[in-house]
């Protein structure tokens, strides 16, 4: 926290009047991501048409904004973010949960009309690991020939939305 301060020119003390460590500082980073993130995936999906294509311009935006931004998906989703006694993970903070099921469910829904709650949740989630799966071996494991990060994300929602 002092080296944070320094660096922006402050005393360490008035930084922890804002911050009570280093994680809420990362925290408050991180959020600005996400709402960077979610406007895009926003954009995306309403220029599409079916929930179909909706769906998959969601899965694109998600994984095209990480590839966009390597660095900030390794400071994410790398970062040991332990929970205190006092405090959250990131992800319950950010409520990264609720944000994904207001962008998939509704979508899962329309798609799967026959699928009860359980099941569209236990969908959006499997799309959700397929998503960070794919950034993160892409984004770290970068020495491999993988495919593309659209190619590999294409090949899954083939299979997910083959009706």
């Amino acid at each position: 926290m002092r080296k944070i301060a320094a660096d922006v020119g402050m005393g360490a003390m008035t930084l922890y009047k804002y911050f009570d460590n280093k994680n809420e500082i990362l925290h408050h980073i991180w959020e600005e991501f996400f709402v960077e993130l979610f406007l895009e995936q926003h954009i995306k999906i309403e220029a599409a048409n079916t929930a179909a294509d909706k769906y998959r311009a969601a899965c694109h935006a998600y994984l095209d904004y990480w590839f966009k931004h390597p660095d900030r998906f390794r400071m994410v989703f790398l970062n040991e973010d332990r929970a205190g006694h006092d405090s959250q993970f990131f992800i319950n903070h950010a409520d990264m949960e609720s944000r994904m099921n207001e962008v998939f469910l509704p979508l899962t829904k329309q798609i799967f009309p026959a699928m009860d709650a359980e099941q569209c949740l236990a969908s959006m989630q499997s799309t959700a690991c397929q998503l960070h799966g794919i950034a993160l071996n892409l984004i770290t494991i970068s020495e491999h020939s993988w495919n593309s990060h659209s190619r590999l994300m294409d090949h899954y929602l083939d299979l997910l939305l083959r009706q």
